[in-house]
């Protein structure tokens, strides 16, 4: 994988069939082996995604790859890479192993917290006060 050109921007995907969270940290990119091919992926999956079938060597490079589903609705949602090829290794990538297709997932931006934030929660003095302070 290698980052898409805007930056990583980490994103929330859920699954298209059933709307359920598949990853809540993946990030945008290219595929080492065809730079057209946009994908999302990440090492972290939630648990409702599940690797299925046997695994094959991949279309577009020779990685040992395997299906990938949505355990809530049984839609597939990509792949898993278990032994990556030399080009996808040789490529300058991001070592993410789970890869979910743009056309089976639904994606959110993930926001960070800003520094309003940050004050803000610090602004609760004593331990287990969950009251913000507000002038």
């Amino acid at each position: 994988m290698m980052p898409y050109k805007d930056g990583k921007t980490d994103c929330t995907i859920r699954c298209f069939g059933c709307g359920n969270v598949s990853c809540r940290r993946a990030s945008k990119s290219l595929l080492a082996s065809s730079l057209k091919i946009q994908v999302y992926s990440t090492n972290a999956p939630t648990e409702n995604v599940r690797c299925i079938r046997d695994s094959y060597i991949g279309y577009s490079c020779k990685c040992v790859v395997v299906d990938t589903e949505c355990k809530c609705c049984r839609m597939i949602l990509g792949y898993r890479v278990l032994q990556p090829c030399e080009l996808c290794i040789s490529a300058r990538n991001s070592k993410h192993t789970w890869i979910f297709d743009t056309s089976t997932v639904i994606s959110t931006a993930v926001r960070e917290c800003s520094d309003a934030c940050t004050s803000a929660s610090s602004l609760c003095h004593e331990e287990g006060d969950s009251e913000v302070k507000i002038r």
